[in-house]
């Protein structure tokens, strides 16, 4: 539930589909107050969730407490919203800073939504996220710290096109790159090591997809891709090379 300045929206959003890095089915609907109604969420996929009184027994976790302005950018054809969000994820102990931007295509073409962010970049210190407030707060109220994750299950429905198909597989894989970097910046060496992971599952796709991703820039990325897998390697190299041979060497031959 957020207070919009305006009045309340209760919002249940769900899990990203498995086509769509970045789009999440969501329900909104205004309520009277800051406490979520429970009634709204029928005909959702949280409803089947609340039976034997569990919505009674739910409890905030977080809040968000955020600054957002809210700016429209016409470019190649194509009408663009850019949110930017100021503000912090607190719980009752903890607290993380918020500074996003986000971008909407309101209409027109994904290309030009991508051109644009990439133009965004260029100009400011932009870092590419797919983890939402939630998440973050989530992670912010278990005092997690930057930590590996593993690719998700990813279901292909039999109805895809083999271009739908490749756009589910290389975006888990993105998704994978993306969220184990906060954990190599930290030095946590199974995030590396989840990372390279992911690179190696893009490389594999782009060539088990060959002719769906055939373009102009398929070889500069599986250059790119190439190149940052084998920067990563001698210290995965190392982590390997301590945690199989020196650690187990070590017990048996300790004064060697």
């Amino acid at each position: 539930v957020r207070n919009t300045g305006q009045g309340y929206v209760q919002t249940i959003k769900g899990m990203n589909g498995i086509a769509e890095l970045f789009d999440r089915p969501e329900w909104e609907r205004e309520v009277d107050g800051p406490w979520p109604d429970l009634k709204l969420a029928a005909g959702t996929p949280l409803e089947p969730l609340l039976k034997d009184g569990m919505g009674e027994r739910l409890r905030p976790l977080f809040q968000t407490s955020i600054e957002r302005g809210v700016y429209h950018v016409a470019s190649g054809g194509s009408d663009i919203e850019v949110a930017v969000d100021r503000g912090a994820i607190e719980t009752v102990q903890r607290q993380a800073p918020v500074h996003e931007v986000e971008l909407e295509l309101m209409r027109g073409y994904s290309a030009e939504l991508f051109r644009f962010a990439r133009s965004l970049a260029a100009t400011v210190p932009l870092r590419l996220a797919v983890k939402t407030k939630a998440e973050r707060g989530y992670e912010l109220a278990g005092n997690a710290a930057p930590g590996a994750e593993k690719a998700g299950r990813l279901d292909l429905d039999g109805k895809l096109s083999c271009q739908e198909a490749f756009r589910a597989v290389a975006q888990s894989c993105l998704r994978q790159i993306i969220v184990n970097e906060p954990g190599v910046c930290a030095v946590d060496a199974q995030s590396l090591h989840q990372m390279r992971i992911g690179l190696r599952r893009l490389r594999a796709a782009i060539v088990a997809f060959e002719k769906i991703a055939a373009d102009a820039e398929q070889d500069r990325i599986r250059d790119e891709l190439k190149w940052i897998t084998n920067e990563l390697g001698p210290a995965r190299d190392l982590d390997v090379f301590e945690a199989d041979i020196l650690h187990p060497m070590s017990k048996t031959r300790g004064d060697d």
